[in-house]
């Protein structure tokens, strides 16, 4: 079930508790999302980007191994500070969903990424409905 933010409106979160990184998350779960009872379409910035190798190292935490990990996902928004990603774990196929960011005014708790200048944004997933649906789309199709 995805939430609203009470914080960030338009944004939208699942149920892990806020500090944690989201490692382990299951497609089907994903899948299961009711988007149709969201009524905001707002981007609020965020558009496809690259799957490079590049944006890969500044979503992932430094403790992870790049080779692990494939991109799902990547949306980044206009002014280029902020990454939100799906990544699919090679090994187990879980899903990870992390946010990275070079924003120096960033006040949130985060953890070093593998790339200089960006971190890794310590809590759950929060995003647009552009996000989600996007995600759903390539689960779906990848299966």
């Amino acid at each position: 079930m995805l939430n609203e933010s009470r914080t960030h409106p338009r944004s939208f979160y699942n149920t892990p508790a806020p500090g944690h990184l989201q490692y382990h998350e299951n497609s089907d779960v994903i899948l299961s999302y009711d988007l149709t009872t969201i009524e905001n379409d707002n981007t609020l910035g965020f558009e496809l980007t690259s799957h490079s190798i590049e944006n890969l190292r500044r979503v992932l935490p430094y403790t992870q191994n790049i080779n692990n990990w494939k991109v799902l996902l990547m949306m980044k928004t206009t002014d280029g500070l902020h990454l939100k990603s799906a990544l699919v774990n090679k090994k187990n196929g879980e899903i990870a969903l992390l946010s990275g960011n070079c924003d120096p005014n960033y006040e949130s708790r985060t953890v070093a990424s593998h790339e200089n200048g960006w971190n890794v944004c310590q809590s759950r997933m929060l995003g647009p409905y552009n996000f989600w649906k996007e995600l759903q789309v390539r689960l779906a199709t990848s299966l």
